[in-house]
Parts: structure tokens; sequence; C-alpha cells
């Protein structure tokens, strides 16, 4: 880690100084230098904005994507509806099915299983 911390150290020095060669391998990873090409520089600083945009472009992506729940949530405490922003009131598997991913399946708990089918 020390080593690239160096490095990009030196490129953003030689930049600094007004030094508009940068040749990336050289510096970045220890290889040949090389001859100053303007065409280079211009490819490698494109496919640096492009590779770059497209992290960004996918991070939105991915950030619209996730589906979460956050926040209180108003419940009743008899029927255990839940209170939407509007006042609508809705079961809670729907709430919570239609505003995140989660999924359900049903079952009966001991307690409940004791309660409605005990004789």
């Amino acid at each position: 880690m020390r080593i690239v911390t160096i490095r990009i150290y030196r490129i953003f020095m030689l930049f600094r100084n007004g030094n508009l060669g940068l040749d990336l391998p050289h510096y970045l990873f220890g290889g040949q230098p090389t001859p100053f090409n303007i065409a280079e520089i211009i490819f490698e600083s494109l496919l640096i904005l492009i590779v770059g945009l497209l992290v960004i472009l996918l991070t939105v992506k991915l950030l619209h994507e996730i589906r979460h729940l956050e926040g209180l949530l108003p419940i009743c405490a008899s029927c255990k509806k839940i209170r939407d922003g509007h006042g609508n009131w809705f079961q809670i598997e729907g709430y919570i099915r239609d505003h995140s991913d989660a999924e359900f399946s049903h079952s009966i708990c001991p307690d409940c299983a004791k309660k409605l089918y005990s004789t």
C-alpha cells in the first residue's frame, strides 16, 4: 500500500509541476518509460473518464435497486395493520411486500395453535 501511495504522490507532483507527459504504466506499475505521445495521453484520459462514468452509473443503478424499510412504522396495537404516510391502513404482510423485496410464508406459532385448536 505504501508503494502505491508513493507512486500516486509522484504522479501528483509531476502534474502539479506542469509535466503533462504522464506515463501511467511507468509511474503506476514501474514499467519502462515510453516516449511522449499526445494521442496516447488523450486516449488514456478518455478511457479513464469512461471507466469512471461507468462506475458512477452502475453505482447509481444499484442504489436505486436497493429497497429497504427504515424509520418508525405506525402499527395498530390490536389488528397489527400499518398506517402509511397518507393515513391508509394495510395488512403488515402487504405493506412490507410492497415496500421491500421480502416475501412471506405463513405458519402458526405454538401459542396461537393452542389458543385456536385446543379443545
